[in-house]
């Protein structure tokens, strides 16, 4: 694959005798060839690398090796669940896993945690087969097929304003604060707010313009006043500039909006889990950063929003099937005004 450049920083990933090398460098391109060079350099100096024959042995060398460049949240992520799966089949030989394997690790795990997790945990294994097929360490990836648990939809979760204050006060770090308001403004996915540049924006006209994976359009997305000055406040930490200046957006079309410390993008996993420890700190349980998407809507609909404006904000797409089930968090106080008219 050779260099390439992400969320502003360049990579090197190539590889060589079957094992893939990957290294975060910095943010020029130079720097990214030289180290590259001195990386295959060093390989080729190496003596070579036993070839994985265990699920034990291949999962160490994935961890090594594989995710290496990925955010630290999200390596120790994957890493907790390949820890379980090397605890329960490290002896097998990699080559020998089959189906009889992956269905009595899925019911192992399915008497310990939800179905949901369950399915996670899998999408980690077949990320991982598939690295090993790609290392040519297998024939085929033997997830894809594996009959797992029906996903859990729990109940949308509304933020009260009462949490709302208690959250942002538990929120450590200005960024992360100013990332769940901004959430609350426009009811964007955390995907979306942790992937949003420069170039999406246009201040001037106080909108954003994102396409819509789910439904293939592109959404253009008014901001309030509010919304407008978190953006203004983190272009000003971008350029270093004491005030915003219009039309300066323009050399940072690709920059990410929110930075970590790091001056990257947030990973949508190491966002999750901030905003898990924010609501643990101020006693608020089982709410998800999709539920302040759901809170906006609910807010929207309680204020007289009708459903049409409401999925267009959302990004959903007519008839607004999936806007209706907001609805049913303001029934009860709809039904009354209903009949208080009635009786008035």
């Amino acid at each position: 694959m050779g260099t390439y450049k992400r969320d502003g920083v360049w990579y090197y990933d190539f590889r060589l005798d079957g094992q893939r090398y990957v290294t975060r460098v910095g943010p020029k391109k130079s720097e990214a060839l030289a180290a590259e060079r001195q990386a295959r350099r060093g390989v080729t100096r190496k003596v070579p690398v036993l070839t994985p024959k265990t699920v034990e042995e291949a999962v160490t060398s994935y961890l090594e090796v594989g995710t290496s460049h990925w955010a630290p949240g999200t390596r120790r992520s994957v890493a907790s669940v390949l820890g379980i799966f090397r605890a329960s089949l490290g002896d097998v030989k990699l080559a020998d896993v089959g189906r009889n394997h992956l269905e009595g690790y899925r019911g192992s795990r399915s008497a310990k945690v939800s179905a949901n997790q369950v399915r996670r945990e899998f999408a980690v294994l077949r990320a991982f087969f598939r690295d090993a097929v790609s290392r040519k360490l297998l024939a085929e990836n033997p997830v894809p097929g594996i009959p797992l648990p029906r996903a859990e939809a729990g109940p949308d979760r509304v933020l009260t304003e009462a949490e709302e204050q208690r959250l942002l006060e538990a929120v450590e770090r200005p960024v992360l604060r100013d990332m769940i308001r901004f959430l609350l403004l426009t009811g964007l996915r955390r995907q979306e707010v942790c992937g949003l540049t420069w170039q999406d924006v246009d201040l001037g006209n106080a909108c954003l313009t994102l396409a819509q994976k789910k439904t293939g359009r592109i959404k253009r997305l008014p901001l309030v006043g509010e919304a407008v000055e978190l953006l203004r406040g983190a272009f000003r930490s971008l350029s270093g500039a004491s005030v915003y200046v219009s039309g300066e957006i323009a050399r940072f079309p690709s920059s990410p909006i929110f930075l970590n410390g790091r001056g990257v993008a947030f990973h949508p996993s190491t966002f999750w889990l901030a905003f898990h420890r924010a609501c643990t700190k101020a006693g608020i349980a089982d709410l998800r950063p999709h539920d302040l998407r759901h809170t906006l809507a609910t807010r929207l609909i309680r204020n007289g929003c009708d459903v049409p404006t409401v999925g267009a904000i959302l990004g959903h797409a007519p008839p607004y099937r999936e806007t209706m089930r907001y609805f049913a968090h303001t029934s009860e106080e709809r039904m009354r005004k209903a009949l208080e008219a009635m009786s008035g």
